[in-house]
């Protein structure tokens, strides 16, 4: 009965998905249909063949709803359209993934630009799906989620070596279109990685998130879950490649090398670049996780509500330098392809912007730091490290660049590293720190 429950609960929350995902395709749709069609006038059905797809199968599903239940409704009825909705699920998935590869090959094969937010629309359903399990109270992994962590792991990575082989198969596209086939197998490659680490990343938040409502039904809890850390890993090591990518981007620039290497490397930081919003995504999780134990150490104060205004301004803002990072080759193609005077007065005003938004939000953390070091916050010269580098670092790369310095960036680069790994670090202490429920601290 408890199984035939968990699945019920299952089908529910990715018939959920597909609602969600299906409207924030339909506003991907509209966006890049005013980007390609009305702006640069140009218009390719392949350009919009993955959004099309889920949308296809949304309505599918929708009218498949509307038939069923138009004249009766019960718990037979709605068992049926739930299974419907799994199948559809599954469909959606990897159809989705499949097209977006296809679409890959073709713009790559005709040497095209074009977007797709495949990897941000997989995550965003991730979350929704981590959200609906948490609220029904069930747990994707319920068959061994009691299992000790190695063997637990054991099953999770068998799953991954599985997924990784069949998913080989998107290599057809690129061979059909007669594409570079080493940069469809680096797409690919990139795309396992990817999928696979937001797979495990699920996997070891559930187990974390398990045994730690086992560790407070013994009376005890974590003065920071684990799965801060865990969330945290992902932009941290995307940060530390992103800071030897952008050396090495600096360093073809300064001396003025702008070659087939310098072609080919742009191409593939391009490809990581992209990966942004997931980051951003991963970050915000990271933040929700962090105030929530600063509601269990405090309550809902006023560091509470400011760090939740950190969280949804820095979301907000994240997300709209994202979107303007991958508009500006359209932006000046559309507004500055004929005047360079104003191209440059228009990138140095958005320098002036970058350095606005790096103070603003050290404003804010400086503050938070303040009072939580009142609250005696343990290893706070690690804290001071993640705030003060980070701008100190940017002064460095811009004067490295007025002075055709490499060794200046370097240092730039080197400072950034040290602050997102004194950050790790003090996560890691928290993490290891247990209290008791009357919160006294436990140490063994």
């Amino acid at each position: 009965m408890k199984d035939e429950r968990i699945i019920k609960e299952l089908n529910k929350t990715k018939l959920i998905i597909i609602y969600y995902i299906f409207i924030i395709t339909l506003l991907v749709f509209i966006g890049k249909f005013l980007i390609y069609a009305i702006y640069l006038e140009t218009f390719n059905i392949l350009f919009y063949s993955i959004e099309l797809f889920i949308i296809f199968i949304s309505l599918i599903l929708l009218l498949t709803r509307f038939m069923m239940f138009s004249r009766v409704k019960d718990e037979r009825i709605e068992e049926n359209y739930e299974k419907i909705g799994n199948i559809l699920f599954l469909i959606m998935f990897l159809g989705s993934i499949f097209i977006h590869f296809m679409t890959v090959a073709y713009n790559q094969s005709l040497n095209l630009i074009m977007y797709n937010f495949t990897s941000i629309l997989f995550l965003i359903g991730i979350i929704i799906f981590v959200y609906q399990l948490r609220k029904r109270q069930v747990y994707f992994h319920s068959k061994f989620i009691n299992k000790n962590k190695i063997n637990y792991l054991n099953i999770i990575l068998k799953r991954i070596l599985i997924f990784s082989l069949i998913f080989l198969i998107n290599i057809i596209p690129f061979l059909v279109f007669e594409a570079n086939l080493l940069i469809g197998l680096s797409a690919i490659g990139i795309s396992i990685i990817s999928i696979s680490l937001t797979y495990l990343l699920f996997s070891l938040y559930e187990k974390n998130h398990y045994d730690e409502s086992e560790m407070l039904a013994e009376g005890k809890t974590r003065n920071l879950s684990k799965n801060v850390v865990l969330f945290y890993t992902i932009p941290f090591l995307y940060g530390l490649v992103s800071i030897i990518l952008k050396l090495i981007n600096n360093h073809y620039l300064i001396n003025e090398n702008i070659n087939e290497n310098f072609v080919t490397f742009s191409t593939y930081k391009s490809m990581f670049d992209l990966y942004q919003l997931d980051i951003i995504i991963f970050t915000t999780i990271t933040l929700f996780l962090i105030r929530n134990s600063i509601k269990k150490w405090m309550g809902k104060n006023n560091i509470y509500k400011l760090l939740t205004f950190y969280i949804f301004s820095s979301l907000i803002l994240s997300t709209l330098k994202f979107f303007y990072s991958i508009s500006l080759p359209y932006i000046i193609y559309v507004f500055f392809s004929n005047d360079s005077d104003q191209l440059i007065n228009f990138i140095n005003k958005s320098a002036y912007f970058d350095i606005g938004f790096v103070l603003f939000f050290l404003i804010i953390k400086i503050i938070i730091l303040y009072h939580l070091y009142k609250r005696r916050i343990i290893d706070l010269y690690l804290l001071a490290i993640f705030i003060v580098f980070p701008p100190i670092s940017i002064l460095f790369s811009m004067w490295g660049f007025s002075q055709d310095s490499i060794l200046l960036i370097i240092i730039s680069g080197i400072l950034s590293i040290i602050a997102a790994i004194s950050l790790y670090i003090f996560f890691i202490k928290q993490t290891q720190l247990i209290k008791t429920l009357n919160n006294q601290p436990d140490y063994t």
